[in-house]
């Protein structure tokens, strides 16, 4: 059995470890997540911790990674608060490298070797150089988009903007406003789609269609402009789309949102070259 650790805040981990076991052909696996009634795996493949302190965390680890042949381990190689450290394991530890802020992170860091490590995009230089210091294996993975039947459960006879962004609710806002500044440049006046897992706090408080509809790709491909943030997961899936995408950078702890969307910027200026 491959135990996937994807501890962290939002959809954004579990997203990922679907599209990673989907792309390595792994059917025989685990799942630990914080996150409850989550949309992406069946109940019998999750193993919920609601208690995210570094003891309960470490006990949980122990005891599933003795049923485990290998360890997956998603952004943060020592766990999201450091509880992979001076853990002794005695299987293979394979790392999910997406951009992450080691000057941030690194005061949780106590290297550990790393089997393999599978690079998403392009690193930060400090963690670039943590990463070639200690995988004994240093591969990229291109991810696929998420797509299964419930694709076809949103429909819309009018086209739309879509507002794509799980929360919280503050910045759904913010690319709400956004999406509006854009219609007055433009002199347009959409229907503006919200797809958030903020859905229930936003109904009534917006003139928009509010939904939590996942997989995104369908939504993608409908609609008529996108508006987003600058996370690894919508940056990577948006990618097809880029000549009608539209983003906003946002502060996070651990990622830089602001180095993804420069990147982004950048492709797209030299693809007009």
């Amino acid at each position: 059995m491959i135990l996937y650790y994807a501890v962290g805040g939002g959809l954004g981990h579990l997203s990922r470890a679907r599209k990673v076991l989907d792309k390595l052909k792994i059917t025989n696996f685990m799942v630990i997540t914080g996150i409850q009634n989550n949309p992406v795996f069946d109940p019998s493949r999750s193993i919920l911790i609601e208690n995210k302190d570094t003891n309960t965390l470490q006990s949980e680890l122990r005891f599933w990674t003795n049923k485990a042949s290998i360890l997956i381990v998603d952004t943060f190689p020592n766990g999201v608060l450091g509880e992979l450290s001076n853990q002794e394991l005695s299987i293979p530890i394979w790392y999910i490298a997406r951009s992450l802020d080691m000057h941030s992170y690194g005061s949780k860091l106590q290297p550990a070797p790393l089997d393999r490590t599978f690079v998403m995009e392009t690193l930060p230089p400090l963690q670039a150089a943590f990463v070639q210091k200690y995988s004994k294996k240093i591969e990229t993975m291109a991810l696929q988009p998420l797509k299964n039947p419930k694709d076809s459960a949103f429909t819309s006879k009018q086209p739309f903007w879509l507002v794509h962004h799980s929360g919280p609710i503050e910045e759904v806002m913010s690319l709400y406003a956004y999406a509006k500044d854009i219609a007055v440049v433009e002199k347009k006046n959409p229907k503006i789609v919200i797809n958030t897992q903020c859905a229930a706090d936003l109904l009534h408080a917006v003139p928009a269609v509010i939904t939590h509809f996942f997989p995104i790709h369908q939504l993608l491909v409908s609609a008529e402009k996108i508006i987003t943030a600058c996370g690894f997961n919508t940056m990577s899936e948006t990618e097809p789309f880029a000549y009608k995408h539209h983003f906003l950078p946002f502060e996070r702890k651990y990622d830089d949102q602001f180095t993804r969307a420069k990147i982004r910027n950048q492709k797209q200026i030299n693809k007009t070259r």
